[in-house]
């Protein structure tokens, strides 16, 4: 069998991986590594056929990529073809791609339109002969096109612009007079080379700006009011451009501000001939998940400045152009399948040349405007020159998408069900395997983030091949919960998300074989995520027989330092019959799972219980929490006697001795009455432990309080002592949907354990 490490291993090592990756041809999010699937599947399929690793289980997991030979291999020696597999989450498609890659007969449900289209796009492309070529030849020559004809957008002299830095603006509600918006200060943060912007950025505070001109104070309720009735204007800051290899910058001067105007009214101009192209929708307001909306954001076209929105419907107009040049030369199937691949462009101009487009000043590249789970208002924002030849630009864009495809190889068809998963079309009894990674709660509203390419796809195929298509999706039957601090109307809340994901489970056990198995990933940072997702198991007559833990995501990803997002997700077996067993075998293994991943782990087994007992959730999970404390925790000694003293008070242990409390009040980390000062204030009284393993944790803690580090690097000798302590400071308990942030000890310690590195020696100790 593959084990859960190896599974996670190669999960995080493919997070680093953009050529020839299926995940990198379109957009989706919260995709799973193909690797990684690949892995799972291959184990599920061991274990129905009895059988252990080989040689061609290796080569499976160890290539992005395998040859066909094998994919044909494995096929062959496990007899594949006659296993079917669904997915009824599907997404992306990572799942049904590699489940037919491996011989499963394959069915993909997904109800999102979008979703259904962009496996449309992949997997229907992949029947073409040589589609990577012609798509490459198609995009290029839309790209020269759509070039020369907006070759006056990024001429200013010299200095062609890489990218050019905006301010959004608005009136003074005080002075009437325009001032800009933006926070931006640095333009480069690397080492010794930092390039801060002198004019442009706008005193902030919590409450909102301050007037550049009358120095008064401008709320955020003062522009949401401004909004109602007026657009946010834009100014542009400064400009990168390259010299001789290198990054250079440059500040908007009064030439390039004339110039930039001048521009303006060709630019107004063009806009006007294009207009037909440009959807006449407004935005559903999305507080607490598309922030835009509450300002600026009305329709789909103020995602974009003028000059964006002018280079997103010259590549339209292109591609219908292309088409219709070509019908009746091109056969349809093969017109209709480059036309879906150049959507791919699309995305890239959405994604990366937006009023939400962020500059990432620390290693100076442009930071994509839908990586999230939500869009944040961005005050000032970056334009692309997508014609630049150096950087992301279209043309490599283009070039990337068709590399992947030519990398991937699909020998075996999969079948496509746009539709909700709750009424699959398939007689009962007949799928013997069950994969699937389904919205976790109310982490991510893909909805709403699909939403910003769904109109500009309509335009494309309703001017191309299809006149009356519609991509709308049926949020009546999405698995989605409104994030707790959300203001939308109508908000599905946990209950909503419970109902969709039991009938769906249901489902899923209708169309199961007696034999056959639901797998599925998740994982949420509350408990009542967890309970949630438990409960809808157990409703739908599924018992839970196996978990564990897995890790699916880059541990440096800046947007998880910063949220604090679960690294680890938790994979789940479910079965028809109940396999209950005593609760020391729910421990099995426990020193395997990494500490990072414990507060997670106890949530899974807590869900195994749940559907196995006759117990409430609530019940459950405290009985796997206490039964963890006691008997793995009680387990965990230090080699340093304070670190022991301190975690001993942290855990308000009463066996706690005077010996120990006495250490404490040695090295001052208690107070005069006796309480545990925490890590934060120790840091900040100033401790007097060196040369010490305490001194060894303060410091890897004082590293990431002040800034985001990729790892740890600890002393092997020291390194159970540093583990144990961070696992017992970050606690295992989960958080609730009215508490859903940690204390900063808690934090910084659960962002260390997953950061943890055996690598190197501090010199220093």
């Amino acid at each position: 069998m593959i084990s859960p490490q190896l599974i996670s291993k190669i999960g995080v090592e493919e997070k680093y991986l953009r050529a020839y990756h299926y995940n990198s041809i379109k957009v989706w999010w919260a995709r799973r590594p193909v690797r990684a699937m690949r892995a799972i599947i291959i184990n599920e399929v061991l274990q129905l056929r009895k059988a252990e690793n080989d040689s061609v289980v290796t080569e499976l997991i160890d290539n992005l990529n395998p040859s066909d030979e094998t994919f044909q291999a494995f096929q062959k020696k496990y007899s594949t073809s006659d296993l079917k597999l669904l997915d009824v989450f599907s997404g992306g498609g990572s799942i049904p791609l590699e489940s037919a890659r491996l011989g499963l007969e394959t069915i993909s449900v997904e109800l999102n339109p979008v979703a259904a289209l962009l496996q449309h796009t992949i997997f229907d492309g992949l029947k073409i002969e040589q589609y990577p070529e012609k798509l490459q030849k198609a995009g290029h020559e839309i790209i020269k096109r759509s070039e020369k004809r907006l070759s006056f957008l990024f001429d200013y002299g010299d200095a062609k612009p890489y990218t050019i830095f905006w301010s959004k603006t608005l009136k003074c509600p005080s002075c009437n007079r325009v001032t800009n918006l933006s926070r931006l200060e640095y333009l480069s943060k690397r080492k010794g080379k930092e390039v801060i912007i002198s004019d442009g950025k706008a005193k902030t505070n919590e409450k909102g700006f301050s007037c550049t001109h009358c120095k008064a104070t401008i709320s955020f309720a003062d522009i949401k009011e401004y909004c109602k009735n007026n657009k946010l204007g834009n100014t542009p800051l400064a400009m990168c451009y390259h010299d001789k290899g290198k990054k250079r910058y440059k500040s908007a001067d009064a030439a390039f501000l004339e110039q930039n105007e001048a521009k303006s009214k060709l630019i107004e101009l063009r806009l006007t001939e294009l207009q037909h192209l440009i959807p006449n929708e407004a935005v559903d307001i999305k507080a607490g998940v598309i922030n835009p909306t509450l300002y600026d954001l009305k329709q789909h076209r103020d995602f974009f400045n003028p000059s964006q929105l002018l280079v997103l419907l010259t590549v339209i107009d292109e591609i219908k152009t292309y088409y219709h040049e070509n019908e009746g030369t091109i056969p349809n199937e093969e017109l209709t399948q480059i036309v879906l691949g150049l959507t791919t462009l699309l995305e890239f101009l959405i994604d990366w040349n937006s009023t939400g487009t962020m500059w990432i000043a620390q290693n100076e590249q442009t930071g994509r405007s839908l990586a999230g789970p939500g869009v944040a208002m961005k005050w000032d924002y970056i334009e692309v020159n997508p014609f630049y030849q150096s950087g992301s630009n279209l043309y490599s864009k283009i070039d990337r998408v068709c590399k992947s495809i030519s990398a991937i190889r699909l020998n075996n068809t999969i079948s496509i069900q746009n539709t909700s998963s709750a009424n699959i079309d398939l007689p009962d009894g007949v799928i013997d395997l069950i994969v699937t990674d389904p919205p976790y709660y109310d982490s991510i509203d893909y909805t709403a983030l699909s939403e910003f390419f769904r109109p500009w796809f309509e335009v494309l195929i309703r001017n191309t091949f299809d006149s009356k298509v519609c991509l709308k999706n049926d949020t009546r039957n999405e698995a989605i919960a409104e994030l707790a601090n959300s203001s939308v109307k109508n908000k599905r809340q946990g209950s909503h998300y419970h109902k969709i994901m039991r009938d769906i489970f249901a489902e899923s056990k209708r169309v199961l074989k007696d034999s056959g198995k639901l797998v599925f990933i998740y994982g949420h940072k509350t408990l009542e995520g967890w309970e949630v997702i438990a409960k809808a198991v157990k409703d739908a007559g599924l018992y839970i027989s196996n978990t564990y833990p897995l890790d699916m995501e880059r541990p440096a990803r800046p947007r998880a330092m910063l949220h604090q997002s679960l690294n680890g997700v938790v994979l789940f077996e479910a079965l028809k019959e109940k396999k209950a067993s005593a609760i020391e075998g729910y421990f099995k293994n426990i020193e395997e799972v990494q500490s990072a991943y414990i507060p997670i782990h106890l949530a899974g087994l807590a869900c195994k219980m749940y559907t196995s007992e006759n117990i409430s959730f609530q019940e459950s999970y405290q009985a796997i929490v206490d039964y963890y404390k006691r008997h793995v925790t009680a387990s965990q000694r230090f080699t340093d006697p304070v670190l022991s003293a301190y975690i001993d008070a942290v855990n308000q242990n009463d066996k706690i001795t005077t010996a120990s409390k006495q250490l404490l009040k040695t090295h001052h980390l208690v107070n005069d009455k006796g309480e545990l000062y925490t890590l934060k204030e120790i840091l900040h009284n100033g401790y007097q432990l060196h040369n010490t393993v305490f001194d060894i944790v303060m410091h890897i803690y004082n590293e990431f309080s002040n800034k985001n580090q990729a790892k740890v690097n600890t002393d092997i000798r020291y390194q159970k002592d540093i583990t144990n302590f961070f696992a017992a400071i970050s606690g295992v308990d989960l958080n609730t949907l009215a508490n859903r942030s940690f204390d900063t000890d808690k934090k910084i310690a659960r962002l260390i354990l997953s950061k943890i590195n055996i690598a190197q020696v501090f010199d220093s100790y």
